[in-house]
């Protein structure tokens, strides 16, 4: 158990003096041969190239805030395994770990300034969307009782992957790096899309810079001058220092023998570098986002516009959620449980919820409709695809409203059978009621499963036509008994003198 860094604070001194611009000496020569390199395993050059671009290119900086933010925002839980709900220890595997990510610190190694819990945790894992990988150094912080955990998130730059597995370079300059034991580090790899916005970057930047300088050599045409005057003469340098005031200030100066001509060499037409330009900053924000809200609902026809640009872009943060909650699955969460429990296989695990505000009413709907048709839906998934868990069994419950009963319709000559069936139905509902709760009982002393029940349930409704005899409702004790007996053994269950009605 690492608990201590192994970051020396000399090496982030030497880290940040170090470092220089590389967006000053990047070429597209320079840009391919760093692209091989990372490729690789050789990550520095490319990494710092997008560690600069993620901070100063204007479209990257607007996009890759969105996509990382829109994962952190997302809420987490911690699960209990499937079919470990009743099994005590996962219980206290799920309070360990809800403890262990409340009390988390994350940080970063050239800002100690920067410190946050589980959302900045995650936004500093989502690096790896661009940069394929974000690593993490967890130091372990025993205290008395507990044993929770600093991560500290560490620049691409300090690591090599010669080898096919990410190792910490210790000495500035070195190229090949040390181990990193499982359970000290937490590497997060993800889609890489950092290469891809570098190459269209490159682009842009060319274009720019031909636009910018179209604009400073045409953007004011120039002023060709002619004189019956000498070179040189008092007349000559007369029409010289007008000419520049013309170009300057725009006004001059000149006999009538002096002829001045404009030579306009900007381009006709629309120019392609607005264009290039364009293109570009879609193509960074379709890597980042899925699409361009603002451009590619341009298109014609069906499919495109704002409806497939928030589907793809729901498709990424559900993705990127998943991935998040893997890795801290993988390489978090059973080294908290193991170090604070002693267990090695955890009975819970967290879980980042992707947003699901678009497909909410629609999922409801076709449960809704599932139920009402015979349906046997799973509770668990039910609650796991809604963001929501059961509740423990000290917390109180939330329950369904009950219905307020409409008001009598008060007629002075009741229909005296019309009056008997609502006397009969509410007989036989209240006897249903009954015997669910009964059944209820016995699910809540461990007598009966969920599945069972459910059947019982069934059973119970299923008998809904023998309930509507007058006869039968005239000895409901008798009746509870039998419905009762029945439906439990229909699910196997014998029923005892101790618990009968």
């Amino acid at each position: 158990m690492n608990t201590t860094s192994a970051i020396s604070l000399q090496a982030i001194i030497a880290a940040r003096r170090s470092r220089f611009n590389p967006l000053r000496h990047v070429t597209p020569d320079k840009l391919a041969r760093w692209i091989e390199d990372f490729e690789a395993g050789r990550l520095y050059d490319l990494a710092l190239l997008l560690d600069a671009l993620e901070r100063r290119d204007d479209t990257l900086k607007t996009v890759k805030p969105k996509t990382t933010k829109a994962v952190a925002r997302c809420n987490y839980d911690i699960v209990i395994m499937e079919g470990e709900e009743n099994n005590p220890r996962a219980q206290e595997h799920k309070e360990t770990l809800v403890r262990f990510y409340s009390r988390l610190v994350a940080t970063s190694a050239l800002c100690r300034n920067q410190r946050g819990g589980v959302p900045l945790l995650i936004r500093q894992m989502m690096d790896s969307y661009g940069q394929l990988y974000s690593c993490h150094e967890i130091v372990w912080k025993p205290r008395a009782d507990f044993i929770s955990a600093e991560m500290i998130h560490v620049p691409l730059w300090f690591f090599e992957a010669s080898t096919g597995r990410l190792r910490f370079v210790t000495q500035p300059g070195s190229i090949e790096g040390a181990d990193m034991p499982d359970g000290e580090w937490l590497v997060t790899v993800g889609e890489g899309v950092g290469p891809a916005c570098a190459v269209a970057w490159q682009y842009k930047h060319l274009a720019l810079s031909d636009w910018l300088l179209y604009c400073e050599r045409c953007g004011i045409p120039g002023i060709f001058a002619r004189t019956a005057a000498k070179k040189d003469s008092p007349e000559w340098l007369d029409l010289v220092k007008a000419v520049e005031e013309f170009v300057a200030g725009w006004y001059g100066v000149g006999d009538k023998e002096t002829d001045l001509d404009k030579i306009d060499l900007s381009a006709t037409g629309t120019l392609p570098h607005p264009l290039l330009v364009e293109r570009m900053d879609r193509a960074i924000a379709a890597l980042w986002r899925g699409a361009d809200l603002s451009t590619m609902s341009r298109g014609q026809g069906e499919g495109s516009g704002a409806s497939v640009q928030g589907e793809e872009t729901n498709l990424l943060d559900a993705d990127n959620c998943a991935l998040i909650s893997e890795t801290l699955n993988e390489q978090l969460d059973r080294y908290a449980i193991l170090h604070n429990l002693g267990d090695e296989t955890p009975l819970a695990y967290f879980r980042l919820t992707p947003p699901q505000q678009d497909t909410v009413e629609r999922d409801i709907q076709i449960d809704e409709h599932l139920v009402k048709h015979g349906a046997r839906l799973s509770m668990s998934d039910a609650l796991s695809r809604y963001g929501r868990s059961e509740a423990d069994p000290a917390d109180r419950a939330m329950t369904a409203p009950t219905p307020v009963p409409a008001m009598p319709f008060h007629n002075a000559n009741p229909d005296p059978v019309a009056a008997a069936v609502a006397a009969t139905l509410a007989a036989r509902d209240e006897l249903i009621n009954t015997v669910l709760d009964y059944l209820q009982a016995f699910a809540d002393d461990g007598a009966l499963s969920d599945a069972q029940l459910l059947d019982a349930s069934e059973a119970v409704l299923r008998a809904m036509p023998e309930l509507l005899t007058a006869d039968h409702l005239l000895k409901p004790a008798q009746a509870l008994n039998t419905l009762l007996t029945q439906a439990l053994a229909e699910v196997g269950v014998t029923q005892t003198q101790e618990n009968q009605p």
